[in-house]
């Protein structure tokens, strides 16, 4: 296994792991607590770029709205993340 594959690996399972957590919070979800995930998440997404990992922001953003069902937009998280 090279450290980008491992590294790919990493970062999915870490993306996978935010949206369970989002998921399956107990409270009410708002904007800011996705925003909040997306901040957390900005160490891994720069360290992605510089392991030159490709990823996708838009499924990486349509798989956060979809764990906050819906409550944020996609596009509102792409944008958070961009």
């Amino acid at each position: 296994m090279t450290e980008n594959s491992s590294f790919e690996e990493i970062f999915k399972v870490e993306i996978d792991g935010w949206c369970y957590g989002i998921a399956n919070y107990p409270g009410e979800i708002f904007p800011g607590l996705v925003h909040r995930v997306v901040k957390e998440l900005a160490n891994s997404f720069k360290s992605a770029i510089e392991h030159g990992l490709i990823f996708d922001i838009l499924d990486i953003s349509l798989k956060l709205s979809r764990a906050a069902k819906y409550l944020v937009d996609e596009r509102e998280i792409c944008f958070s993340i961009l």
